[in-house]
């Protein structure tokens, strides 16, 4: 049961830091150590983290959404960056129910990583519809 609190506290966490991500307010990225421009460039870890995936095909599908939600150009790189970290972090916290045993274990860290993977694209879809 504590692995559930740890997880929520998870999702929260990381829903923040998608909604924040996804936003286009320069006041809240400014504050937050950036600006699109500097981003851009590379000197964010999501970014340096989403140009090491070799994906193309996944890159154009999400180029597509991010087109249809009108997010700013060249951020494909942040937001494969942010699935990478959802999704080895859902796996993490999935893995901190090892002590129910090893198929609760299993489970909840497949869930939590593919939930993790595709929360940016729920939140881009929604935006688009928006």
């Amino acid at each position: 049961m504590s692995w559930l609190i740890s997880a929520v506290y998870a999702t929260a966490a990381a829903l923040l830091i998608a909604g924040v991500s996804l936003r286009s307010d320069r006041v809240i990225r400014w504050r937050l150590g950036g600006s699109a421009s500097q981003r851009l460039a590379g000197k964010d870890p999501l970014v340096w983290i989403g140009r090491r995936l070799f994906v193309p095909g996944a890159r154009r599908r999400l180029q597509a959404r991010l087109t249809a939600a009108s997010v700013e150009r060249g951020a494909s790189d942040r937001v494969m960056g942010i699935k990478v970290v959802l999704f080895v972090g859902g796996g993490l916290i999935g893995l901190s129910a090892w002590p129910e045993g090893a198929l609760t274990t299993a489970v909840a860290a497949t869930a939590l990583a593919c939930a993790g993977f595709r929360l940016p694209e729920f939140l881009l879809a929604r935006r688009a519809a928006r």
